[in-house]
Parts: C-alpha cells; structure tokens; sequence
C-alpha cells in the first residue's frame, strides 16, 4: 500500500511506531547504534563492520544481537 492508500489512524500509527524506534535507537550505546546501522542500513557484513570498528567478527555479532534485543525491550515498554 501506498501513504495515499492508508488511512489516517494506519498513518498516525506507522509515525508513533516510527518515533519509538528512533528513541530507542538512539538510547543505545554509540557502539552498538553504529554496528546495526554498519550491518542494517550499508549491509556491511560482519568481518567488514570488525574492522571498521576495530572489534572481532564474533564481539560484532554479538553487539548486534544485545542491540536488537534492547530497541525490542524498548518498543515493548
């Protein structure tokens, strides 16, 4: 569906959904908002997100995984 398709409540929705995740995002540590947006918005991977941030592979990973598990803790209060 387009915007133009959605109905106001569904659009009004989609914007609240969209700020918590933003703060919730945003209250991660800088490391860990940094390997999620290396790994989810320039689809680095993770022997590339390592070197970027001077970590191992695995450390990267399992930053990724903490970090996903906060915003969804966030989301759910």
């Amino acid at each position: 569906f387009s915007d133009q398709d959605k109905s106001p409540a569904s659009l009004v929705s989609d914007v609240e959904t969209n700020r918590k995740l933003e703060a919730a995002l945003l209250g991660l540590p800088s490391l860990y908002r940094r390997v999620l947006s290396l790994r989810h918005l320039a689809g680095a991977t993770y022997p590339e997100i390592a070197q970027e941030v001077g970590r191992t592979e695995i450390n990267c990973r399992k930053i990724a995984q903490r970090a996903i598990e906060m915003v969804r803790a966030s989301l759910a209060d």
